[in-house]
């Protein structure tokens, strides 16, 4: 008897549970946005804040490059002969 009951319970399991749990693990994984406010292009509200942060960071590293690049110039004049192809 104990064993029928245990073949059902894992049939239920196999049933209800694994494949609401592969779902959810699947979409956890994709990085799909769960709430309302996303829309048809799959951003959400925060995505145009993060890529104007993104941008600013980049513009940042770019002034970075430029300072470090005229250190380079003053310092080590012949450098850019050597990595520019």
């Amino acid at each position: 008897m104990s064993e029928g009951i245990l073949f059902v319970l894992g049939i239920i399991f196999m049933v209800v549970v694994v494949p609401y749990w592969l779902k959810l693990h699947y979409r956890g994984s994709s990085k799909k946005p769960l709430d309302s406010s996303s829309s048809k292009s799959g951003q959400t509200t925060s995505d145009p804040e993060q890529l104007a942060g993104l941008n600013d960071l980049a513009d940042q590293l770019a002034q970075r490059v430029k300072n470090l690049e005229a250190i380079l110039d003053d310092k080590a004049p012949g450098w850019r002969s050597s990595y520019e192809r």
